[in-house]
């Protein structure tokens, strides 16, 4: 039996997550106005999962469709970086069903730039960085968008 279930976030696994979140994470959502109250909205939606090790939480990551944009968005406890090959499958399995999904769609990614390993990681995805940032507080938000494997 395998030591990784996803599962639908719930209510608990995102607060666990929330409290133990890595410090780029914790950073990087602050830096989009989010507290441990507003990314609550990610619950209750249908691409809204958590990534369990050993029955713990330590990823969350989902979708939501904006307009004509798919936005991703994950985040996570120190147990992700452990845990990366098993993301990485994770989240090309996820994109994959995304582009089926919402065939048309942009498949899109905000991202803070001091987040190198996280740009990095989502280069190797298939994101790549568009034009469109955001400035807040003086550090930079890039839209990254998803154009495949290559």
């Amino acid at each position: 039996m395998s030591k990784y279930k996803i599962k639908p976030l719930t209510q608990q696994s995102l607060s666990y997550i929330w409290n133990n979140l890595r410090d780029y994470d914790r950073e990087e959502l602050v830096l989009q106005g989010y507290d441990a109250k507003a990314v609550q909205r990610h619950l209750g939606h249908p691409f809204a999962f958590v990534g369990l090790e050993g029955g713990k939480p330590f990823v969350a990551f989902g979708a939501t469709q904006y307009e004509s944009c798919v936005f991703v968005w994950c985040f996570g406890t120190d147990r992700l970086d452990c845990n990366w090959k098993t993301v990485h499958s994770l989240a090309t399995a996820f994109l994959s069903n995304l582009v089926s999904k919402y065939f048309g769609l942009s498949v899109c990614v905000q991202v803070w730039e001091g987040h190198t390993r996280s740009r990095a990681w989502l280069r190797r995805l298939g994101f790549r960085d568009t034009p469109h940032t955001t400035e807040i507080n003086g550090e930079v938000l890039r839209v990254m968008e998803y154009r495949g494997r290559i």
